[in-house]
């Protein structure tokens, strides 16, 4: 946090307000200007600074993303406390606080893109999701128990990969990492985020990518979701040599 001469503003409070459930969380700036929100549940923020001596600024659209650390420069403007500089926010296009490779799949692409029937009984897998980054190759979503487990990521081997579900591992020792028989439910996943390559030391149990699920907390506006199943051979393709009777 810096003035407008480009030095430090220390002891400045920050506030960040969520937008969906009115979750807040108070920080005070250091004597660098710098400052931080160790834990903040994901989700869209409002951020307001105070200082004595300086305008109050409020940035919003601020976002926290799942296993994603968020940076937010600010500057204060010399003035009445009483005068607001407002910003809207942004994400930066580069992420400079950490060299990992991968992405996040947001809220609103869990709940608005298809998901074909695949992995074990066919259900709706949210290792789906992994499909929609650079970098992961197998079958796909074929209604086949193989389906998910065929994954490769980043070159790595098969069922290489660290999954995790609100932070806690979903290892299991008698099939790896595949935790298809054991995942939530499509509609209970908010965030995902697939790490490729270079994982913090943190994450550093894994021959492959690292896999982060969260799951959603609830907000203050009422949803609700509706699915229907239609499966009719009409709609599928015969493989090369299947014949149907």
């Amino acid at each position: 946090m810096l003035d407008s001469t480009g030095a430090a503003v220390p002891h400045a409070t920050i506030v960040a307000k969520n937008r969906e459930t009115g979750f807040t969380s108070t920080a005070e700036s250091s004597g660098a200007g710098s400052y931080r929100f160790p834990t903040v549940p994901l989700g869209s923020y409002d951020i307001s600074v105070k200082m004595q001596g300086f305008k109050a600024a409020n940035y919003s659209g601020v976002s926290v993303q799942v296993n994603t650390v968020s940076t937010l420069d600010i500057t204060l403007e010399i003035g009445s406390s009483s005068e607001q500089v407002t910003v809207e926010a942004s994400a930066p296009s580069v992420q400079s606080e950490s060299s990992e490779l991968g992405g996040v799949v947001t809220t609103k692409q869990v709940i608005e893109l298809p998901l074909a029937l695949g992995g074990v009984g066919a259900l709706r897998s949210p290792a789906a999701f992994v499909f929609l980054q650079p970098g992961t190759i197998g079958p796909g979503t074929q209604n086949t128990s193989n389906g998910i487990r065929q994954i490769k990521i980043g070159g790595a081997q098969n069922q290489g990969m660290s999954i995790l579900v609100d932070g806690v591992d979903q290892l299991r020792s008698e099939n790896a990492s595949f935790f298809d028989e054991e995942s939530p439910s499509v509609e209970a996943i908010q965030e995902f985020k697939l790490t490729i390559s270079n994982p913090s030391a943190e994450f550093g149990r894994t021959t492959g990518a690292v896999e982060s699920f969260a799951t959603k907390s609830g907000t203050n506006a009422f949803s609700r979701i509706c699915i229907r199943y239609i499966s009719q051979r009409s709609f599928g393709r015969k493989y090369l040599l299947q014949q149907w009777p």
